[in-house]
C-alpha cells in the first residue's frame, strides 16, 4: 500500500514528449501536500499528489507521476490489482464541429522506460487541442496521450479505480505512472486537475 500521508519519497515526475519545466512555461507541475483547489482536500488525511496543488493547471502541460519500482515477482500466478483513488476535472470545450478534452491515462512499465496503457475503466477518449486562435503549443500535434482511452471530463468526486495487472508485469521492475496532457482552451488556464491518493 502506497500511503501520501507517511512518505513521498521515490515518486519520480517529469516532462513528457521531451518537453521539461522551462524559465517561462510549467510542463509540469505535479506537486506533493494538501489540496486547496479542486476538490478541497485530499481524499483521506491531509497529503496527495496534485497537478497544480493550489492553483488551476497550466495550457499545453505534458507530465507524468510514477510511483517507484515494485518487485511483483512473489505474486506469479495470482491475480494482482493496482487500485487508487483519483479526482479529475478536465477542461473540455467544442470548437467548429470537435470537442476537445484534455486527460490523463494510467500506464504500466515492466522496466521503467517503456509504459503502456492496460486494459481499464475510463470516462472517454482523449482529444487535446493544440491550437486555437493563433496560440499554438509547442509540438501542437504530438502530445503522448492524445487519442487514447482515459479519463477525461470531471470526476465529480473523489472516485476508487482498480485496474488488473497483466500476468506478464508480474516482475522485478514493475511500474505504475499518471500521464496527462492538456492543450489550448478558451480559458486564461485550466481547471485543477487529478490529485492522486
Amino acid at each position: 500500500v502506497w500511503d501520501f500521508e507517511k512518505d513521498p519519497s521515490g515518486i519520480l515526475v517529469g516532462g513528457l514528449d521531451g518537453f521539461s519545466d522551462t524559465s517561462d512555461w510549467p510542463y509540469v507541475q505535479w506537486e506533493y501536500g494538501t489540496a486547496t483547489r479542486g476538490p478541497g482536500s485530499c481524499v483521506q488525511g491531509t497529503k496527495c499528489l496534485a497537478n497544480a496543488i493550489d492553483t488551476d493547471y497550466c495550457q499545453c502541460g505534458r507530465s507524468f507521476a510514477s510511483i517507484p519500482d515494485v518487485n511483483l515477482t512473489a505474486c506469479k500466478g495470482r491475480l494482482v490489482d493496482f487500485t487508487f483513488q483519483h479526482w479529475y476535472d478536465f477542461t473540455a470545450f467544442t470548437f467548429k464541429g470537435n470537442t476537445y478534452y484534455d486527460g490523463g491515462v494510467v500506464e504500466f512499465s515492466k522496466n521503467g522506460t517503456t509504459y503502456a496503457v492496460p486494459t481499464q475503466a475510463t470516462s472517454g477518449i482523449i482529444n487535446i487541442n493544440g491550437t486555437l486562435n493563433g496560440y499554438s503549443c509547442n509540438d501542437p500535434n504530438d502530445f503522448h496521450v492524445d487519442g487514447k482511452a482515459g479519463y477525461v471530463g470531471s470526476s465529480g468526486a473523489w472516485v476508487k479505480e482498480t485496474i488488473r495487472v497483466p500476468a506478464d508485469y508480474l516482475v522485478t521492475t514493475f511500474s505504475a505512472r499518471f500521464a496527462w496532457s492538456s492543450g489550448v482552451s478558451w480559458e486564461t488556464n485550466s481547471s485543477s486537475v487529478s490529485r492522486q491518493h
